[in-house]
């Protein structure tokens, strides 16, 4: 084999490594933003901070807790914002069933 095509292998292995500890620390945040949005001790700019947050790295498990804010007239544009970036189908019925 060629040690060209070592390097780039251990650098494949090694770029999995390191993306799948990236995955677990967003999996984590992820955890602690939703419980901010769910927390009736937060403030308002904690949880739309949470909700501009949960735009970049949010997945479907945030989904219910952002749901519940499109009803919120303080918080509804910010967790719209959010669920309008996600690709989850689930997360346009949310918008939709949000609507008067």
């Amino acid at each position: 084999m060629k040690r060209t095509t070592v390097f780039l292998l251990l650098a494949c292995i090694f770029l999995a490594g390191l993306l799948a500890d990236v995955c677990r620390a967003g999996e984590g945040e992820e955890s602690q933003l939703i419980q901010i949005l769910r927390s009736p001790t937060n403030s308002l700019a904690e949880k739309s901070d949470a909700c501009a947050r949960l735009k970049h790295i949010g997945t479907s498990h945030s989904l219910a807790a952002l749901a519940v804010l499109l009803t919120n007239a303080d918080l509804s544009i910010s967790a719209r914002n959010a669920l309008q970036s996600m690709p989850y189908p689930a997360a346009g019925r949310a918008l939709l069933k949000a609507l008067p």
